[in-house]
């Protein structure tokens, strides 16, 4: 096939469609490098796959004391919970553009809204710095709480299609030191990394166009370390290609793509209020969905009893319930998202409901089971007196 014909055929595709092509013609050359052609020449492995080293660089002290105090009062206004003794990750998303970012989980897609850039001047100022030192264009940060050493990162690599990949990462390190490491995507056994960095406060690591497409990349825990840190990761962010006469909820490759027309309304048989209710202040059996949910007697029986395939069911509850695989229990009729949180009692379970209802309203209208567990931490109290 001649060249020009490649090209004709590249200019009539979209901008999805072109990274997507990015990517298996990138997997492509790297099958090239790996492997050896019998009885021909073939590339070198040796001297053409790109090694860990010339993908990552440290800057230490990449901000100074004035800039590394005007930015703590901003990572402190963003709301984290330095104390949490939860080992999840708490992430904040600031842009200079008004999509989500998103990414894949085992409980579903998780969706963080822009919180606008131009309220966050000194974080502005660093990115702007990056771009000016580095020579990119950074365009949004993605700003991850780690409150203490036992909350980590499990390996993955940040290659989302709303992330430009001609551009690298650039990762700000505040507070505790904690161990980065990197691991070959082709590598069999993973528990070992191929290189490690240890970024200290204020120091700058770069994962340069690449990093993402050959190795993996992970946060290590460490039980030892009592205080948090807080991560700065800027990157380039794209808009989308939007349909006609349509609205994109998400643009992921490995899990929902979808576009989809706003919710039909709900109806007033059941007087729902046309605004985000407050769950607090909802009567007993309300909704604050699209579709009326009835008490969940045999939920087992429901999972896969559906035939419409958008349908999703909301887990709820304290550590009986955290470590369920919604994955195991979801069909194809029906999505399963585990939101138990360790400890949480029926307010912490109230505040979960309408944290997901508002960060998530491309995927809120297909709820139509909630099971929620209440255990030990509420059934020892009763009318406000303890019991047991």
């Amino acid at each position: 096939m001649e060249l020009s014909q490649f090209e004709g055929l590249f200019e009539n595709l979209d901008l999805a469609k072109l990274r997507s092509c990015q990517k298996l013609i990138n997997t492509a050359i790297q099958r090239l490098i790996n492997c050896s052609i019998s009885g021909g020449s073939y590339l070198s492995a040796k001297s053409n796959v790109r090694s860990i080293q010339d993908t990552i660089e440290l800057h230490n002290n990449f901000i100074d004391k004035t800039e590394r105090e005007l930015l703590e009062p901003e990572i402190l206004s963003l709301g984290f919970n330095m104390k949490s003794k939860s080992d999840k990750i708490q992430n904040k998303f600031i842009s200079t553009l008004s999509e989500p970012y998103s990414w894949p989980s085992k409980n579903g897609p998780v969706i963080n809204k822009p919180l606008d850039m131009n309220k966050f001047p000194c974080i502005k100022s660093i990115m702007g710095k990056v771009n000016g030192k580095l020579g990119c264009n950074m365009n949004s940060v993605l700003v991850s709480c780690y409150s203490h050493g036992a909350v980590n990162a499990r390996l993955h690599q940040d290659d989302e299609d709303s992330l430009d990949p001609s551009q690298p990462i650039c990762v700000l390190s505040t507070g505790a030191t904690r161990k980065v490491e990197w691991v070959a995507v082709d590598k069999t056994s993973k528990h070992k990394a191929d290189y490690t960095l240890e970024p200290a406060d204020s120091s700058l690591y770069v994962m340069k166009a690449g990093c993402q497409e050959d190795f993996l990349h992970r946060v290590r825990r460490d039980k030892s370390i009592r205080n948090w840190r807080i991560s700065l990761s800027f990157r380039c962010s794209v808009a989308p290609e939007l349909p006609k006469d349509s609205t994109v909820t998400a643009n992921h490759t490995t899990h929902v793509n979808t576009v989809t027309t706003p919710p039909p309304k709900a109806t007033n048989s059941l007087n729902r209020p046309t605004s985000t209710p407050n769950l607090e202040n909802a009567p007993q059996g309300f909704s604050p969905f699209y579709e009326h949910t009835t008490a969940v007697d045999n939920i087992n029986s429901e999972i896969g009893g559906s035939t419409q395939n958008e349908k999703v069911c909301l887990l709820m509850g304290s550590s009986i319930t955290k470590n369920v695989d919604g994955n195991m229990l979801s069909r194809k009729s029906k999505t399963v998202i585990n939101l138990s949180e360790s400890g949480a009692f029926i307010h912490d379970l109230v505040k979960i409901a309408n944290e997901f209802y508002a960060e998530n309203p491309c995927i809120v209208h297909r709820v139509d089971r909630i099971v929620i567990n209440i255990g030990t931490n509420e059934i020892k109290w009763l009318n406000g007196k303890q019991v047991s």
